[in-house]
């Protein structure tokens, strides 16, 4: 498929989808969201270990193709989430039990003090979320399925990412 930004005849079955200015037009009105975000982190997470720049760095389509070319790009951190030093991707810290899951999940975790956790499905969809008071968490209300459990952990400023069945 070309890239253009001619000016498509009457006749010209072409979609409108290969014009170069529709789609850096695209990527400037619609920002990244949330689940974006959650998707992009659990593929890096459990399956390519690679994250999708675009996801993280919207404006880098203006310095590769828009009116940005040649310019000096220089990537703003804006979640932290994606720091190596603050995401964690597999860490023996943190283990949860028992997997597969029935009515209830418990986190093991050396340090954790205060903390939250958030339980996406695998599309990136925020299914539930609360104040971790207590190890354990209630997951009864969950269809079943393949889940991530995020946790937070508020006072190291760290996101611990597990899979887990129920």
């Amino acid at each position: 498929m070309e890239l253009t930004n001619t000016l498509l005849s009457q006749t010209d079955k072409r979609p409108l989808q290969t014009r170069l200015n529709t789609l850096l037009h695209w990527n400037s009105i619609d920002s990244v969201s949330d689940w974006e975000r959650n998707r992009n982190n659990i593929i890096d997470s459990f399956y390519q270990h690679n994250r999708n720049p675009f996801i993280d760095h919207p404006e880098l389509a203006e310095y590769l193709w828009g009116d940005r070319i040649g310019g000096i790009w220089i990537p703003e951190q804006s979640d932290s989430s994606i720091v190596a030093s603050t995401f964690e991707r597999y860490n023996s810290e943190v283990r949860i039990y028992p997997n597969p899951a029935q009515n209830q999940i418990t986190i093991s975790h050396s340090n954790l003090s205060s903390g939250s956790y958030v339980i996406l499905n695998f599309l990136g969809q925020n299914i539930m979320e609360n104040t971790l008071e207590s190890n354990i968490v209630d997951v009864s209300a969950l269809p079943k399925g393949s889940y991530v459990l995020m946790l937070r952990d508020l006072n190291n400023n760290k996101d611990y990412f597990k899979k887990f069945m129920k």
